[in-house]
This record gives structure tokens, C-alpha cells and sequence, in this order.
């Protein structure tokens, strides 16, 4: 609500009030090979990427174990009251359903 419009503001008035860099008319345009090995010499940049790929290998474990972790953890197919700790008492499974003709 109040937090989207005021970014919407903010972003708008950015935009009207910071004006680009007048330029000569060229644009020199780097091949990306030679770009990457001059940010490979920036330190920061070296220092930050290991965080960034650790991060980036995290949220992807995150996501792609997560329909496994739900289907087989969170609602197995088959439980019953003694095995779950919640209690779960599924007799024909969870794909027995029928809420979703396509599940």
C-alpha cells in the first residue's frame, strides 16, 4: 500500500530530477571478455564474489528442494497417526483427493 506508492514516488522523482551526462555523441561499447577481466583485477569485486555465489548456490538448493520437502515431509502421500507427529491420518494418500482432477 503506502510503501509501494512512496517508492513509486520516489522512483518517479529520480527520474524527472537526475539528468544523464550530456555525451560527445559516441558510445564506446566493451566486448564482454575484456570487461570481466578488468572486474576481475577490482578487489571488491573479488572479495564479494565468493559471498555471492555461496549465496547464490544456497537459495538455489533452497528452491529446488522445496517441492521434495513438501510433497514427501510436509504432506507425505501416506501416514498414519502413530508415524506423524501431527497426528496425520491419510488412508488413501494425499493424491487420493480429488479437489484437482489434474493432480
Amino acid at each position: 500500500g503506502v510503501l509501494g506508492i512512496s517508492f513509486i514516488l520516489v522512483q518517479y522523482m529520480l527520474c524527472r530530477l537526475l539528468r544523464e551526462q550530456p555525451t560527445d555523441g559516441r558510445r564506446n561499447v566493451g566486448s564482454l571478455i575484456p570487461a570481466f577481466f578488468r572486474l576481475s583485477r577490482n578487489p571488491m569485486w573479488t572479495s564479494m564474489w565468493p559471498a555471492w555465489a555461496a549465496d547464490a548456490f544456497g537459495r538455489a538448493l533452497i528452491f529446488t528442494m522445496a517441492p521434495f520437502f513438501v510433497m514427501y515431509v510436509v504432506a507425505p502421500e501416506y501416514a498414519y497417526p502413530e508415524a506423524s507427529p501431527a497426528g496425520l491420518d491419510c488412508k488413501e494418500g494425499s493424491r487420493a483427493i480429488t479437489a484437482n482432477l489434474l493432480y
